[in-house]
């Protein structure tokens, strides 16, 4: 399997780290997260593992929900 290079870690780790995001950063994620599960649904792909280290940020902070079973 082969991604993209994403430098920003994955959610769990920010939140170890004591990372504070604005608030506008959090409603960005939230919405961010909503539109892919709302697409997912929409082609009837189940994610079942949707936690903070399958959710990885690029150098921009946007999230990119990975590890699909």
């Amino acid at each position: 399997m082969v991604s993209d290079l994403l430098l920003g870690g994955d959610l769990r780790y920010h939140i170890q780290q004591e990372i504070v995001f604005s608030e506008e950063s959090v409603v960005l994620f939230v919405a961010e997260i909503a539109l892919a599960l709302d697409y997912l649904q929409t082609h009837k792909i189940i994610h079942r593992d949707i936690k903070p280290d399958n959710i990885l940020l690029d150098e921009e902070e946007c999230e990119i929900l990975c590890n699909f079973l």
